[in-house]
């Protein structure tokens, strides 16, 4: 396993949430042992939850049982909503008597499961398991984190995405300003969302091709009108994702788009065929709108580049 420099280990940020004092006590001398100074432990949610929003941690340490909502703090990291950076890496620590705890921060994006006792084997261990051998993110509605899935059980569609891992960049010396983590963050959301609306145009393909079916069938039931709430749904969350990408254009489409199904779904039982033509027609203007956006995405991520590029230039020239 590679090994990490002891020095650079001493920038790295570790958050621990374990509500036991004497584990909290044991996790912050073995990670001290590795060479990590930056160790903040948390004996409940709320002091960590303040914590995130002023530092953001490179590792957070969570036990199963630190809090009741222990898992959905996790899931807050991961889709946004608490911190300032979705990536960090995330560990929980299980109770052996707990297994049905693992299955719950997998679904939380959890990039390490570690069954108790620790031991500072376990530590050294993970701590270069999880800097040197991450795996790539993938991002749906319900979910943001590693792939766990095989290559045969994966979405041929299903976009992968190398998110930032300031654990191992740090490991490896790299320092961070405030303003180059922020835009190193933004731009691995910008791609997290891409591949969130990648999987809704999967989604609403799906259900087009299902709708459309019942139609062409015959066989119009209630299921249909339950298909088109969901597909307006998708539309929806659609343009809160594009709202994200600041994509002005992508959003309007979803949301006419959603006004549209939405109508469907009060008149399912005397749909025109101009409708059910529209049906057909509306997952391809979809994903062509997310190509596009796509595309935009990509050209402003070129422009940012360039702009750092040219500023390093001008701070070579200066000195």
């Amino acid at each position: 396993m590679s090994q990490l420099d002891r020095a650079n280990l001493a920038a790295i940020t570790v958050y621990v949430g374990e509500k036991d004092y004497h584990q909290r006590q044991k996790l912050r001398e073995m990670f001290v042992a590795e060479g990590i100074k930056n160790i903040s432990t948390h004996a409940n949610a709320q002091s960590l939850r303040s914590l995130m929003f002023e530092t953001p941690p490179d590792l957070l340490v969570l036990s199963d049982d630190f809090d009741d909502d222990v898992f959905e703090l996790a899931k807050e990291v991961r889709f946004n909503r608490l911190g300032q950076n979705p990536f960090i890496i995330i560990s929980f620590l299980i109770n052996p008597r707990n297994t049905e705890n693992i299955e719950k921060a997998i679904k939380v994006g959890a990039d390490d499961i570690v069954i108790k006792p620790v031991d500072s084997q376990k530590v050294h261990d993970r701590l270069r398991l999880t800097a040197n051998h991450r795996q790539p993110f993938v991002a749906t509605s319900e979910y943001v984190g590693p792939d766990r899935k095989s290559e045969q059980d994966r979405h041929p569609g299903a976009r992968r995405v190398d998110v930032l891992n300031t654990l191992k960049e740090k490991a490896n010396g790299r320092t961070f300003e405030q303003w180059e983590l922020k835009e190193a963050v933004d731009e691995c959301l910008n791609k997290v969302v891409e591949a969130q609306l990648s999987s809704q145009s999967m989604k609403m393909g799906a259900l087009c091709d299902v709708i459309l079916e019942a139609y062409r069938g015959n066989l119009v039931t209630v299921q249909v009108k339950r298909n088109f709430a969901e597909l307006t749904e998708i539309l929806r969350e659609a343009s809160n994702m594009a709202t994200q990408l600041k994509d002005d254009s992508l959003q309007t489409l979803c949301l006419s788009l959603a006004e549209n199904v939405s109508m469907m779904e009060i008149n399912y039982e005397t749909l025109e065929d101009s409708d059910i033509d529209l049906i057909d027609k509306l997952s391809q203007a979809f994903r062509m709108a997310i190509d596009s956006a796509a595309q935009r995405t990509q050209n402003e991520e070129e422009e940012l580049a360039a702009k750092y590029e040219g500023r390093v230039a001008g701070d070579a020239i200066d000195i």
